[in-house]
């Protein structure tokens, strides 16, 4: 709720806090990102590069972060200024944690409303250990979807 009222406030680190929450996106692929690889119509991102190959995904916009992502890169805000030290300075200061603590909570909260495994691993970029998982299941944009749909904060 504090981000939400920061956000109506103005403040960047919240909008950013905010849409790593929600997406489990890396610092570094919200700040590379081009605008090209956002379609809002269809609440989707592509992460188009990674720190790995795994890391080169599409994830799908939860509605309520829609609005969020919208300011700042169709209403010509701009995400690119910020940096990562910066940001953990501020979340440091405003609640204790680091940045990259917003992957380990959208991860932790995906897996409490019962969404899969692979999924999550599909969602933040990661490898699936099992060769069936790597090579033999597939997740639709629906499916994943429906998965980020689930998520409550």
């Amino acid at each position: 709720d504090l981000l939400w009222q920061f956000r109506k406030q103005g403040h960047w680190w919240a909008n950013v806090t905010l849409i790593l929450l929600f997406t489990g996106m890396r610092t570094k692929e919200l700040r590379t990102m081009p605008i090209e690889s956002l379609d809002v119509q269809n609440a989707w991102i592509d992460i188009p590069f990674g720190k790995t190959k795994n890391s080169v995904r599409g994830i799908p916009l939860h509605p309520s972060i829609l609005p969020v992502i919208s300011d700042y890169y169709i209403n010509g805000g701009n995400l690119y200024g910020f940096s990562h030290a910066n940001l953990n300075r501020l979340l440091k200061e405003f609640h204790g944690h680091r940045a990259h603590d917003c992957r380990h909570t959208f991860t932790t909260r995906m897996r409490e409303c019962g969404v899969d495994h692979v999924t999550i691993q599909r969602l933040v970029g990661h490898k699936p250990s099992d060769i069936t998982y790597q090579v033999y299941t597939h997740i639709s944009r629906e499916e994943l979807a429906e998965a980020i749909g689930k998520l409550v904060y």
